[in-house]
């Protein structure tokens, strides 16, 4: 039985008639119908990753993936472009790169989980455009369902470069340049998703009206500035996190508060519209609150520094609270009056 197969080839041939592949798409044209495609597979009783590399590669009739599937079955075609195929069946990983017209790569894994289900996960990339694309797969169901929210929480592969665990199940991500920066890994949770704990906070926002510095994770962007610079937006690669960090002159002075004064007015201010509070913390110069309503969490915290009050709020989807919340926190610890 074939473990472990590496296929190189310089293809210059006519394609061979019959082929499974009819017409042409290209990565933005499949990134618009991958979500509601689900996949029939054919019938076999123990699936591994070339029986998957097959169904994805006839699924969607891309440059990358038809010249992938001609070398890995040894079919010529018409073009010349350079090919290899890595197949790893005892791992369950599988990678392909492309040069020549058709110039990309490709990454596919799978990882099992506990309750009997297999999640694939799929990395495209053709030319300058990258496709992240992750499946269902129950044993008993012969089909492929799309899971667009785990996609999702996977940073963006155009930006990063992300890639798939030949070994080990954890997903590391990189920063895309002339040499690749490690940023990070996301860890599986071993029931179908992954937690984002060991993102490297490696990104500073200093903020000169009021002189403060907060770090964040690679996947935020910063929004800019408004015109009264007091702080800045942040939102995630997937739209399902965004703090803003600002900061503002401190209220206890303003108002003549006492800060367990100020602490309760902003909890109960929450309450107000809607939060119901899950946790809160008080100190001699600082507090957080965090709360939730409908499908949304927030995470409030301020620091009192002598007449500055710095503060970051930060929301997230409830999709990703079980994860976030520790990130959040990270986020939130990073904030310091310079």
């Amino acid at each position: 039985m074939k473990r472990l197969i590496i296929l190189l080839s310089t293809l210059s041939a006519l394609l061979i008639s019959g082929s499974v592949f009819a017409g042409r798409m290209n990565v933005p044209q499949i990134e618009n119908i991958w979500q509601e495609k689900v996949i029939t597979l054919p019938d076999r009783s123990v699936p591994d990753i070339e029986y998957y590399f097959d169904a994805i590669a006839k699924a969607f009739s891309s440059d990358v993936l038809k010249v992938a599937y001609n070398v890995y079955h040894e079919i010529e075609v018409a073009s010349d472009p350079t090919g290899y195929v890595l197949m790893d069946k005892r791992n369950g990983y599988m990678r392909a790169g492309i040069s020549g017209e058709q110039e990309g790569n490709l990454q596919m894994c799978y990882w099992k989980v506990p309750d009997g289900r297999r999640i694939v996960g799929v990395v495209l990339r053709e030319n300058d455009e990258s496709l992240k694309m992750f499946y269902e797969h129950r044993i008993e169901e012969q089909s492929l369902k799309p899971l667009p929210e785990l996609a999702a929480s996977i940073p963006d592969a155009t930006r990063y470069y992300i890639e798939l665990p030949q070994k080990g199940k954890d997903i590391t991500v990189y920063v895309r340049g002339e040499e690749y920066q490690k940023v990070g890994h996301l860890e599986w949770d071993g029931f179908g998703g992954f937690d984002q704990l060991d993102l490297v906070m490696d990104r500073c926002y200093y903020n000169e009206r009021f002189g403060f510095t907060i770090r964040y994770p690679f996947n935020f962007t910063g929004q800019g500035e408004p015109e009264n610079g007091d702080g800045q937006l942040f939102i995630s690669d997937s739209g399902l996190a965004r703090f803003y960090a600002y900061g503002g002159y401190n209220n206890i002075v303003m108002f003549n508060q006492t800060l367990q004064e100020h602490f309760e007015e902003k909890c109960e201010g929450f309450r107000e519209i809607g939060y119901i509070l899950d946790d809160t913390f008080l100190s001699e110069d600082e507090f957080y609150i965090i709360g939730h309503k409908d499908d949304s969490y927030i995470y409030k915290k301020a620091i009192i520094v002598d007449d500055i009050q710095l503060n970051v709020v930060i929301s997230f989807d409830s999709v990703i609270a079980d994860d976030f919340l520790m990130m959040a926190h990270q986020i939130a610890a990073t904030l310091i009056k310079r």
